[in-house]
């Protein structure tokens, strides 16, 4: 059989993880699923489509190692499940694609599922560079500028063309993309982490943060992570 795609589940109550397995191989055909009952060193052993991970682990909040994973796995769509519903606001702040509630499992594993189809359809978009050249858009890190010279950075390569960045950014889907100064554009889905004077980008990139920015850009980032948890 081909496998399609993979996922994980990491939470320390077994019924419950048994539960979700059957539930999950209902929703997606051609699925391994591998479960654990702790972050070890073999969970990093392969990367995963998407990864449902318990807040709560042995008591222990698992947000900080949901980053770790995805500080390795940039690409791996991570889920947080819990028992303790207020966690779903402490999410809004962590890079998590969405959020189930144990005790409503069943009606939150449908809005997921939606969600994550239409994502894969929006991953899909396209920009277009002087009609031959095609990137998928979820692949851009960053563009910036200089003049009239733009230089797209992607995950497998770079590209330096002649526009300004108002006529790569009509292109762009403008729920993803942040305009963070006169020559620079971030995509909000490759922001590992926020420091006090920088962003960190995924492939070791950093912006650094200038006179005010910081305000702007964390409003228009938590909005961000607003939305992508209710709305997809």
């Amino acid at each position: 059989m081909v496998i399609d795609m993979k996922i994980g589940i990491i939470d320390d109550d077994k019924e419950f993880a048994e539960v979700l397995n059957k539930e999950l191989e209902q929703l997606f055909s051609q699925v391994q699923i591998k479960r654990y009952q702790e972050i070890s060193d073999e969970l990093y052993k392969e990367e995963f489509d998407i990864l449902f991970l318990d807040v709560l682990l042995y008591d222990k909040k698992s947000f900080n190692e949901g980053e770790k994973i995805l500080t390795v796995f940039p690409h791996t769509t991570l889920v947080y499940i819990s028992s303790v519903e207020h966690f779903v606001f402490e999410s809004y702040k962590q890079k998590t694609f969405y959020f189930v509630r144990k005790s409503n499992l069943y009606p939150d594993l449908k809005e997921f599922y939606k969600k994550y189809n239409q994502s894969q359809l929006n991953d899909k978009q396209i920009l277009t560079i002087k009609g031959d050249i095609d990137i998928l858009q979820c692949e851009i890190i960053y563009i910036n500028s200089s003049k009239n010279t733009a230089t797209i950075h992607t995950t497998y390569n770079k590209y330096i063309i002649k526009s300004s960045l108002k006529e790569i950014l009509t292109q762009l889907d403008q729920s993803s993309f942040f305009r963070f100064n006169s020559y620079t554009i971030i995509n909000f889905r490759h922001v590992i982490d926020v420091r006090e004077k920088y962003i960190c980008l995924t492939q070791q990139n950093n912006i650094n943060f200038v006179r005010n920015s910081k305000d702007k850009f964390m409003k228009a980032y938590m909005e961000y992570r607003r939305k992508k948890i209710w709305n997809g």
